[in-house]
Parts: C-alpha cells; structure tokens; sequence
C-alpha cells in the first residue's frame, strides 16, 4: 500500500487542532461501527473483543464501553497494563476496505458510567482517501498535538483560579513579611527572590509532567505529601529549640544572610506539594484543552 507520509496537516476544531486528518473524522464520526479493542493479559497474550465505541472530538480520544464494562477481562487489562489498540473498519462494495487504527495509552475509568479512554500515539488510517485505492497513512501522534491553544472557557477559568490564589496571602508571603519585619527590605527581597525562582522549579516540573505524574499516582503523591510533612516537623521543631531573636527593625540583624534567605525561599517548602500539582494540573489542562481529570 502507498504511504502518504507521516505527518499530515492538522485538522482545525475551533481554537485548537486535532490530530486526527479531516478523512478519518469523517469516517469516525458518519456512522455508528463495531470495533475491535486489543488489550494485553496478565501473561501478555492478546485478548480482542468486539466493543462499541465513540469518538469524543472536544479531547481527541476514543471511548469503549457496553454493558458492565468494569467487570469484563478488556477493563481490568487496560486498569493493570495502561495500554490498547483498538480497530474500526469495514468494506465498501465491490472490495474496498478501509479503516483506521489506533494505538496508545488507555484508562480504565470507574463510576456511574465506567468506560475504557484511549488516547492515540499512533494512528493507522487506510482506504480513507477518495483518490487512490490501497491508501495508507500511518504516523506516530503526541499528547496535545495540534492543539495550539487552549479554549477561551478552560483559559478563563485557569486564570481566574491562578488570581485567587494570588491573591490569597498564604505561608510564602508570610514568609516574606516575617523575614522584612525581622531583617529589613534587603531580607525580604532575597527571600522573594528565592521564592520566586522556587517557582520557576515547580513550572519547570510541570512542563516535564512531573507534576501529572503525582496527580495520577496515589502512591506518589502520597509518598511526597508524606516527606513534605515531615520536612515542616522537622522545621517546627528546629525552630522551637532556636535561640535566636527576632529583632524587629534592625536591618542587618543576627540571622540568616542574604544567601542563606535566598537558599530557604527556593527550597519553597511550603508550596513543594499543593503548588506544584496545581501548576502541573493547569497547565496540562491549559495546553491540552482537556480541562477535565479522569
């Protein structure tokens, strides 16, 4: 079959791009189909089974589902392994086939409505193509490719949760008044200047998907939740048995240097948990356009 190269124009949907081409959206969105999910079993062998789906267009994933999905052997595949393949074809007369495949990660989401979400990393698209019989494109996808921007609906609404939580004075503004108080501008400066570059850390992180990663796993969020806690003990407690004074007003003061202040605002303790799951979950949303967590 002809291969009509690996990385086809974007698809415009509103203010983002799909990474689906405009002949297999029309394909999977025309009619109603039976597909074939491919999961791997707990020995790695293939397990296919026959499922109906839907294309959701808003987050460019696809959605299985059916009666009692959670309790079927495809459900507790994807919830242990995170991956599948699923397959929707068919065969115009006199013998054209033509489909499309799509591989990648996949959730096993439980609730009132329990569904298997796959997100494509690899697309195979055949016969999809009006003017050459045997047409074939296949190209490997990424998380967000083609969504340019987010909606103005999941922007406004990062933004605005980003001004509240400026807005609200929390322990790293604490922080800095106690250090000005205590040491004069020239303390508290550094100390924003740490904070700030402390900041820049959890964003970085984020970008990286560190960020998603504690989010989605319990284990890892709670292991971290866990260590930030204990780090605050132990600064409660190195704090209660310290000596030193604060000595409001006296700008050179006997405390930490302006290094030393620096060094404290970048560690960024009091956000290490709560700020950069925050930054990690928007900023996913943001460039995603998903808005949602599964």
């Amino acid at each position: 079959m002809p291969d009509r190269g690996l990385t086809p124009p974007a698809t415009t949907r509103g203010s983002t791009m799909s990474m689906f081409t405009e002949a297999e959206i029309t394909y999977l969105t025309t009619d109603r189909r039976l597909a074939r999910v491919s999961t791997d079993g707990r020995d790695g062998t293939p397990h296919i089974a026959p499922v109906g789906w839907s294309l959701d267009r808003t987050h460019d994933v696809i959605e299985v589902g059916g009666h009692d999905v959670a309790n079927t052997k495809k459900f507790r595949d994807v919830a242990r392994s995170g991956r599948a393949a699923i397959v929707i074809d068919d065969v115009l007369p006199p013998w054209r086939p033509r489909g499309i495949e799509i591989r990648g990660r996949a959730e096993a989401i439980e609730g009132p409505k329990p569904l298997i979400r796959i997100h494509p990393e690899r697309i195979v698209g055949w016969g999809l193509d009006d003017t050459e019989m045997g047409s074939r494109n296949a190209r490997d996808v990424t998380v967000g490719e083609g969504r340019a921007m987010p909606s103005p609906e999941t922007f406004a609404t990062f933004a605005l949760a980003s001004a509240v939580l400026i807005l609200l004075p929390g322990p790293n503004l604490i922080y800095i008044v106690t250090r000005g108080i205590a040491q004069g501008r020239r303390a508290a400066f550094a100390s924003a200047i740490g904070v700030e570059i402390g900041t820049l850390v959890h964003i970085a992180a984020a970008a990286l998907g560190v960020s998603v990663i504690l989010a989605r796993s319990a284990t890892a969020f709670t292991t971290v939740k866990l260590l930030g806690a204990a780090y605050l003990i132990y600064l409660g407690i190195k704090a209660f048995r310290s000596e030193d004074e604060i000595r409001v007003g006296d700008k050179e003061g006997d405390g930490a240097s302006s290094a030393r202040l620096l060094r404290r605002g970048i560690l960024g303790y009091q956000r290490a948990v709560s700020g950069s799951v925050y930054m990690g979950l928007g900023a996913a949303a943001a460039l995603s356009g998903a808005g949602r967590e599964s």
